[in-house]
This record gives C-alpha cells, structure tokens and sequence, in this order.
C-alpha cells in the first residue's frame, strides 16, 4: 500500500522503508527525478534479495534500455526470475517474448553488449508460460494462451480449449479477449442468431479501440449479410480503424476514397492512405498505388515511381502486379524494352493460376503458333 503520510515522507527521507511497495515508490521518484543511479542501485538491491516486482520492474529498464544500456541478458535474468516466483506480469512477459524469439540471453562471446537478434520463436515455451499466468486469472495471458491453442503448430492446437480461454479472458473485459473469442464466434456461427451474438463481442472489443475490431465490423458492413451492405458505414469504421494504423484498414479506407465508395471521392487522401499500407509492407497497397500513379499521372505517369511500386509488389508475390510490370517491359516504358523478362513475369503470375495472365499468355502462344506470311517478292 502506498504511504502518502509525513511519517513514511520521513522514512524515505531517512533511507528507512516502510514496506516493498514503498520502496519501488521511491524508485521511481528517483528516475522521475533523473537520479537513475541511485534508482538502479536501489532497484538491484531489492531484486537480489528475491522482491518479485523490483526484478520485473528491473528486467523491464534493461529490456527497452531505459536509464540502463539494453541488454537482453540482464532483462532476461530478472523478467524470467520474478516469473519463476508466481509474479503474474512476468509471467505473461516471458509467454510474449518466447513468443518473439527473445527468450534466449545471448552468451558473453557471441555478443558481448546482449543485444542478439531475434530468433525462432519458441511457441511450446509461449505456451507453458502463459497458461500458468492464465490460470492464475491474467486476462491478456489468457487471450495469448488461447492464440497459440488456436493458430500455433499444429502440435499445440486445442480449438475447444481456446475458445474457453478466451471466453474467461472476454468475460473479464479483456479487450484482445473479446477480440479473440468474437472472432471465434463468428467463423463457428451457423445462424443469424449466433452472427448478431458474435457481433456483439466484437462490437465491445472494438468500443474498447480494438482495430481490429472496427477492420471486422467494417467488413461486416461492407460486405452485407443479414443486413443490407452499408459503404457509408463502412468507410467511416475503416477510418476509425486505419487511424489506429491497422493497416489492412488503411488499404481498405484507401480505396474507398480513391473510388468514391461511401464517402467522398479524394483520390489524393486515397493515395496518402494507400501509401500509408505500402510502406508498412501491404502488397495490395503497393500494387494500388502503382496503379494510382499511373492513372493519375497520364498522359505522362512517372514510369520510374510506377515500376517501383510494381516491383515491389511482384517481389512479394502479388500476381497482378507481375502482369503490369511485365506489360511495361514488353513496351519499354520506364524500363528497357525486355520481351523475356515480360514473359517470365506473366509466367511467374500465371503458376498462381491469376487468370489474366493465363489469357495472356495463350494470347501470346497462339501469336506465336500463326504461320507467318510468305515475305514479298
């Protein structure tokens, strides 16, 4: 309990402390008032002696380098500590970074400032530490236990346990609770009833500013089902959504701009927001905004930006994108004129079974196939 009295304002002055509480009170009054040596000192001290919170509250300065060099090793020994004592928070902190591959402390050898790179993440590990905070009642660990049950290998998958997890997690209004086990409920719906039920969840989830959420509910809007499609309501939810950078909402929002589709058009707002999913790596969005610049810049686009984006999004797999950059290389437009590569593109985007470019090419192949007239005499 946190002591506001003269007698315990004393204390500390004194160096005398009252209880646990108090004394990481004061720890932070020391870093609020930039004495973070005394703070750290202070902190590893009670971390050493076994107080659960100073070793998370520790293992959390060293883990986003606040007041102390980052170093995973060190966050590691404190985070994984207080968790091995029963301290819930930390618990959950471990379920996460396993989860991250960030759970191994790299050696003193391999990287003396302990500032390894991720590895593969540990999912089993994920597990067991978050089903130990879960049962303990931990709403966030719940919702990342049931994650895992629901969508990890395929070794630690328990789709009834899952949705129970997130049931318990959603009933104590955990937001990534009511996320999970709404969007359950509504891939399990076999009625309207059970939809409007679904609905339900994830509509509190995305009161309490779940993107996702909103991305969800404007799907549901757009595409229509029990209820007529409503674009004006969509485009309003994906703006809520891409405001909180959900980037598929971005992509989405982007597009409803750009064609005028529940709101008005803006083909300039529409490109910022598309620009907006590019650059956080939306393959989609990379594709659009090749496709924008392209529309908007004729007669004379910028080839240059143009086949950028193209690029960029036929190195990621998108198969349309592959046809246009290909188009461009048989024309030579913003790159040299390049019939082979144009054609293995479309061949790249045509094994995908993108049916434009299986057209494509048989067009091509019978162009090929035509006998060719006799020269002139």
């Amino acid at each position: 309990m946190k002591r506001d009295g003269f007698l315990a304002r004393a204390a500390r002055r004194a160096g005398v402390f009252l209880d646990e509480e108090a004394e990481i009170e004061h720890a932070r009054e020391l870093l609020a008032a930039r004495r973070s040596p005394q703070a750290i000192a202070l902190l590893a001290r009670l971390a050493g002696k076994g107080r659960t919170e100073a070793q998370y509250f520790l293992g959390n300065l060293y883990l986003a380098g606040e007041h102390v060099p980052p170093h995973l090793g060190e966050a590691l020994r404190w985070i994984e500590a207080a968790a091995q004592a029963g301290h819930l928070n930390a618990q959950f902190q471990m379920a996460l970074l396993n989860q991250a591959g960030r759970a191994k402390a790299p050696t003193a050898e391999a990287d003396p400032f302990g500032k390894a790179a991720a590895a593969a993440p540990d999912h089993e590990s994920a597990l067991n530490w978050a089903l130990r905070a879960a049962g303990a009642g931990h709403t966030d660990a719940q919702a990342l236990a049931a994650q895992i049950l629901l969508s990890g290998p395929e070794s630690l998958r328990d789709p009834p346990r899952a949705l129970d997890l997130y049931r318990q997690s959603a009933e104590a209004g955990n937001v990534h609770g009511l996320q999970g086990y709404g969007v359950l409920l509504l891939n399990r719906a076999r009625d309207r009833a059970d939809r409007e039920d679904a609905v339900r969840v994830v509509r509190l989830a995305a009161e309490k500013g779940s993107a996702q959420s909103l991305y969800i509910l404007g799907m549901i809007a757009e595409q229509g089902r029990d209820e007529p499609a409503d674009p004006a309501a969509a485009a309003a939810l994906f703006a809520q959504a891409a405001e909180l950078d959900f980037v598929p909402a971005q992509r989405k929002l982007g597009i409803a701009l750009y064609n005028g589709i529940g709101v008005a058009a803006d083909p300039h707002r529409a490109e910022t927001w598309l620009r907006k999913a590019a650059l956080a790596g939306d393959v989609d969005a990379m594709a659009i905004v090749g496709d924008i610049i392209l529309q908007m810049g004729a007669p004379k686009p910028n080839y240059a930006e143009v086949t950028a984006w193209y690029r960029r999004a036929a190195e990621a797999g998108h198969p349309g994108a592959m046809v246009t950059l290909g188009q461009l290389h048989w024309r030579g437009l913003g790159v040299p004129r390049d019939q082979r590569t144009a054609v293995e593109l479309f061949r790249r985007a045509a094994a995908t079974g993108h049916a434009p470019a299986v057209q494509l090419l048989a067009a091509l192949d019978a162009e090929r196939a035509r006998p060719k007239p006799p020269p002139r005499a």
